[in-house]
């Protein structure tokens, strides 16, 4: 069973993970639904570094919740290894 210390410390990454700005396209595009390449790649490879740690850190917290955690950590984990696929392909050229 998890602490109460722990539990909150765990609450205090999700909240910082939660508070970091989310990537938007240019108002432009968002309009249009359309994103330049170019853009979602600068803006993906410069990111992914950021987000991965936070991603593999909630998924191993979520890991442990009883019941949901099975699903959403391995849903998680798939989502990592789709970015890192991604990074590998288009930003490491």
């Amino acid at each position: 069973m998890a602490s109460a210390a722990s539990l909150q410390e765990v609450r205090r990454e999700i909240d910082a993970a939660l508070s970091l700005p989310a990537a938007r396209p240019p108002a432009s595009d968002r309009a249009t639904g359309t994103i330049a390449s170019a853009s979602l790649e600068g803006d993906f490879c410069s990111l992914w570094p950021e987000a991965k740690p936070i991603l593999e850190a909630i998924g191993g917290i979520i890991g442990i919740i009883p019941g949901l955690g099975t699903g959403a950590g391995a849903i998680l984990k798939a989502l990592t290894s789709l970015g890192d696929q991604i990074y590998g392909s288009t930003c490491n050229k």
